[in-house]
């Protein structure tokens, strides 16, 4: 039997950009997902200038809940041409402590 994990993701247009994921831990869920995704409009977040999901979730979440971290790849990165973005979405995981 596979086992299920609840969760939700980061979304573009949530203020602060952590209240997903702030209501994922009050709520018990047991994963969540970090979406960057910078819209054309300035939604959201995306790159190395977005320092925030890093460090407030990989401790808080690991030490506060059994909270499994993962992140998507941006809507933007192509797996066939290897580029910024991808490296980016790749340090973003190890820095959450993502898959571990």
């Amino acid at each position: 039997m596979a086992a299920f994990r609840i969760g939700n993701q980061s979304a573009f247009s949530a203020t602060p950009l952590t209240r997903p994921f702030d209501f994922a831990l009050a709520n018990g869920f047991e994963a969540f997902e970090w979406f960057p995704d910078k819209r054309p409009d300035g939604a959201g977040w995306l790159g190395p200038t977005s320092t925030r999901p890093r460090g407030c979730c990989s401790a808080t979440g690991r030490a506060n809940a059994c909270i499994r971290l993962s992140v998507h790849a941006p809507l933007t990165a192509d797996p066939l041409r290897p580029g910024r973005e991808l490296d980016e979405a790749l340090k973003l995981a190890v820095d959450l402590g993502a898959g571990c």
